[in-house]
């Protein structure tokens, strides 16, 4: 799916059907520019989303994770959309891990106060 504006495409979303899930599995904005944002891309892939879901007879749409605090700016926007917490994970979805170098003066100091306090 894209979204234009004055005939350039600014945003775009992977979609995918499974059943009667529609699930909204990528977005993005040309260049990461954030003024498309603005102007309402995001909104509009996740409306254009709905949209497609119900032609497709979709009864779910899945529009990813977010962060796990109800204060985080898209979770609010998401459960806007009346979207709902599941404790389930994905089998699909890739998600992608930080490590930290053990070997830093940082780690070493986080690592002592984490485990002071354990």
């Amino acid at each position: 799916m894209v979204i234009k504006e004055n005939g350039i495409v600014v945003a775009g979303s992977i979609v995918r059907k499974s059943g009667d899930l529609f699930y909204l599995m990528r977005l993005g904005l040309l260049n990461g520019n954030d003024e498309y944002r603005r102007h309402g891309a995001i909104g509009a892939m996740y409306y254009f989303s709905i949209i497609e879901g119900q032609k497709m007879n979709c009864r779910y749409l899945d529009v990813g994770g977010t962060r796990p605090f109800l204060t985080d700016g898209l979770t609010k926007y998401k459960m806007g959309l009346g979207a709902e917490f599941l404790s389930e994970p994905s089998t699909w979805k890739e998600y992608l891990w930080f490590g930290m170098n053990e070997n830093s003066t940082f780690a070493k100091e986080l690592f002592a106060i984490i485990h002071s306090c354990i």
